[in-house]
């Protein structure tokens, strides 16, 4: 099996479970007589721990095993030891030839991870029913087709193009190789160098996912704080369509940390840039101390999603792939 892959839950799963939870809320709080979003606080406080156990989940897809780790706490499976592997109702089970088990529960991740999944283990489980061949000879081999075999040939719509990005990239290919085969293919230099710079690396995202993970913790704090703020200030009609404004666009945002789109890194980045000076001067203005010390918090959050994004993306200089003096991609490794 061949690539590194790290695999987490998908955001449709969090939407799913903080959804779920929060109807929960409503339903015990209107069958008691409270308002919809005023006692029985143990139910989000559930939620919220149960996101954050959720959020430590990852699987580590390598070429010799598969690591599955969980609140600091990690399992290594060897392929080598892999025997059999079955899905039942959601959950893949992995048998092992000491006779240990390990369950995944893939029903968690999204479809392509999902298939990602299934066919490295039907890739390893496979190549164990088939007896080994003789060793061809050095130029048999040579005569053989690589398997990985470039189409230079024809025009390619964006939506190829990136497939076509990431299943060079998922193979080991260097980005500046995949920017000099994939020119001249339908897109210009300026857009195939942003679709290439902008594609997550795995292995970067696996160094850098406690960063990440970090960042959404913050994000999370502070929407809760503001809500308990927007409780005091904002009349009970409007603050549930205030707090679902609020929700609803932190939780795109969060989406977006969480799945490394370059996007939503961005796009954070600029608001708090916007905003947030104004934001500041009106405070000490003011002289609201506490709001100013809550928007210097802000700031300071932004200025850590620029240096995760620094870290997750460094061909991306501030909205553009990175140029060199002559005006290139140089795509350095």
């Amino acid at each position: 099996m061949e690539g590194w892959r790290v695999v987490k839950f998908s955001g449709a799963f969090y939407l799913r479970t903080t959804v779920i939870g929060l109807l929960l809320w409503v339903v015990l709080n209107l069958l008691t007589g409270n308002p919809l979003l005023q006692g029985h606080y143990y139910v989000p406080l559930f939620l919220l721990l149960f996101l954050f156990f959720q959020f430590t989940y990852r699987l580590e897809v390598r070429p010799d095993a598969i690591i599955l780790s969980r609140l600091g706490m990690s399992s290594k499976v060897g392929l080598d030891k892999l025997q059999r592997h079955e899905q039942v109702k959601g959950n893949i089970w992995l048998y092992l030839t000491n006779g240990a088990r390990h369950k995944i529960p893939a029903a968690r991740f999204n479809p392509y991870d999902q298939t990602f999944l299934q066919n490295a283990l039907s890739v390893v489980t496979e190549t164990r029913l088939v007896e080994p061949e003789a060793p061809e000879s050095a130029e048999a081999q040579e005569m053989q087709p690589s398997e990985d075999v470039w189409s230079d040939a024809g025009q390619l719509s964006t939506k190829q193009i990136k497939a076509e990005i990431e299943t060079l990239l998922a193979a080991g290919h260097s980005r500046k190789t995949v920017y000099e085969r994939l020119k001249g293919r339908g897109l210009n230099n300026a857009k195939l160098a942003y679709q290439i710079a902008s594609t997550p690396d795995a292995m970067l995202c696996a160094l850098h996912d406690t960063k990440t993970n970090v960042l959404i913790w913050i994000v999370i704090i502070q929407t809760v704080l503001a809500l308990l703020g927007m409780l005091v200030v904002v009349e009970p009609d409007e603050f549930i369509w205030v707090a679902v404004y609020v929700v609803g666009i932190n939780a795109l945002f969060i989406w977006g940390f969480y799945v490394q789109r370059l996007l939503a890194y961005s796009v954070f980045i600029l608001l708090n840039a916007i905003f947030l000076p104004r934001d500041l001067i009106t405070s000490l203005i003011a002289q609201d101390y506490v709001g100013a010390a809550a928007t210097m918090v802000a700031v300071a959050t932004a200025a850590y999603a620029w240096y995760v994004r620094r870290k997750l993306f460094p061909h991306i200089a501030l909205f553009g792939p990175r140029k060199d003096k002559q005006g290139d991609y140089p795509f350095a490794e």
